[in-house]
């Protein structure tokens, strides 16, 4: 006959005992401390100059609500300079090379005030290629270096991948689209609320638009109607800026085309908000010109 099984009292697992004796904290709080503790850690670089360096990325947007699984994606282009945190997007149909060179030179080259001097990307085949490749044509034509980020490393590339996470958060994931058109025009809108009026923190507080106009100013740029906006990814006097050059190629200047644009056009919320800030600023902007002239 087996000897009856004797209960050993087992140590508690209680958790409020064990931070009492042990000192323990709950893992979350650990974890948490550890990352902001990385965080001050890390090492934040910002280049010297507008156009030093543009990162460039690409991702698969979700299908809209009305939308089958078997419907071909739409693809977001974006490109991000690394001195003002400027933002250029485009919704694409596909991923490919081509669309990649029509991002580059249409999207960003065109509208892009001063020059670009380096892309910074992934090692994705919509980027990175033979000698052939029209994106790496389109960057030799017009003097632009590439850098690739190195294999299975995409934070090296962190300055893109945040914002396109920015843009799900407060874009994508708080509008419900009707159509992809409406989703374009939306994305546009947000653009325009971001370099002109979302401060950033690491610009100290700052917008794209303010931290490049004020890089424009100690370049000598004192034209007062000089703007880096851009509202639907059309450019309002926007010259191109070379670096240590004061020479221009004036573009068409459809300034007063602001406030006419807004009353034609529904906005909601940081979208209205927006608009007029950014043509009070524009008009601030214009009064010493505007005095002179009369």
């Amino acid at each position: 006959m087996a000897a009856p099984h004797t209960l050993v009292p087992q140590k508690s697992t209680n958790n409020r005992f064990k931070q009492a004796k042990y000192g323990m904290k709950r893992l979350a709080k650990v974890e948490r401390a550890i990352e902001e503790k990385l965080k001050k850690q890390a090492k934040r670089y910002n280049k010297s100059y507008q156009g030093e360096m543009v990162h460039f990325d690409t991702k698969r947007l979700p299908l809209l609500q009305n939308q089958k699984v078997t419907d071909p994606r739409d693809y977001l282009f974006i490109a991000i300079d690394d001195f003002s945190r400027e933002l250029y997007t485009a919704i694409l149909p596909d991923r490919t090379v081509a669309s990649a060179a029509k991002f580059l030179l249409h999207d960003v080259i065109d509208c892009c005030p001063y020059t670009v001097e380096c892309a910074y990307s992934d090692n994705g085949v919509e980027y990175r290629g033979n000698a052939g490749h029209p994106f790496g044509l389109a960057c030799v034509q017009n003097n632009i270096e590439q850098k690739f980020t190195r294999i299975a490393r995409p934070q090296t590339n962190g300055k893109a991948e945040r914002v396109i996470r920015t843009l799900m958060e407060m874009w994508h994931d708080k509008i419900p689209f009707q159509d992809t058109e409406h989703r374009r025009k939306e994305l546009c809108r947000f653009v325009n609320f971001y370099n002109t009026v979302k401060p950033h923190k690491s610009l100290k507080g700052d917008t794209p638009f303010e931290v490049l106009q004020a890089s424009f100013s100690i370049c000598d740029v004192n034209n007062p109607t000089f703007s880096h906006c851009r509202i639907f990814n059309c450019c309002f006097g926007t010259p191109k800026l070379k670096r240590n050059s004061h020479s221009f190629k004036n573009k068409s200047n459809d300034f007063w085309s602001i406030p006419l644009y807004f009353r034609k056009t529904r906005f909601v919320g940081f979208q209205k908000f927006s608009m007029l800030l950014m043509w009070f600023r524009q008009l601030v902007n214009c009064l010493p010109w505007l005095i002179l002239g009369w």
